[in-house]
């Protein structure tokens, strides 16, 4: 079966069944951004964590100057360093890797939409 095969066969199931396709993809983002945001500062600061808001607590042309770790992007530190203007909380420094999480399945669905049908798209976004 080939790939618009595999998509035409999801789809029709999937009307069958009753379900819109857009609707399940909506589903599996709430999903996504819920499990990511459960107890989302409910732990206290992990030791890689605790590094981040130690780096970006310099001045903002120092986090590009010198970067501390060569595993993380100088733009994380710029988005954590204006989060710390903010708060300190916990919660709130964890909210910008929760909406990158969160989106990225979107993303994901998206390239794999393009690529391989909505079939495969929609199984990806479930996977990611």
């Amino acid at each position: 079966m080939s790939l618009n095969a595999d998509a035409r066969a999801t789809a029709a199931a999937a009307s069958l069944a009753g379900i819109c396709p857009s609707r399940v993809v909506a589903a599996v983002l709430v999903l996504g951004f819920g499990l990511r945001a459960f107890f989302l500062g409910h732990q206290s600061f992990w030791t890689d964590e605790i590094l981040t808001v130690d780096a970006a607590s310099v001045s903002f042309g120092d986090l590009f100057a010198r970067p501390r770790d060569y595993n993380v992007m100088p733009l994380y530190y710029a988005i954590i360093h204006g989060a710390l203007q903010v708060s300190r909380e916990e919660a709130w420094l964890r909210l910008p890797s929760l909406l990158a999480g969160g989106f990225s399945v979107a993303l994901f669905y998206q390239a794999l939409r393009g690529w391989f049908g909505e079939g495969t798209a929609q199984e990806g976004a479930k996977v990611r």
